[in-house]
């Protein structure tokens, strides 16, 4: 995964209590390509928005 800007670690950083550390990298590429993807953010659209299709 790409480096984050500091204010956008901040804030997907404050979800990371919530995962349990082996399902945190994933909900992280989730949560990243949720932000970024444009329309509708179906898993799909995110996952091909990352380059993970």
């Amino acid at each position: 995964m790409l480096p984050l800007p500091t204010r956008f670690a901040g804030i997907i950083l404050a979800f990371a209590p919530l995962f349990v550390h082996r399902s945190w990298r994933h909900a992280q590429n989730l949560l990243v390509g949720a932000i970024l993807t444009p329309g509708q953010r179906t898993v799909t659209s995110v996952l091909r928005n990352l380059g993970r299709a």
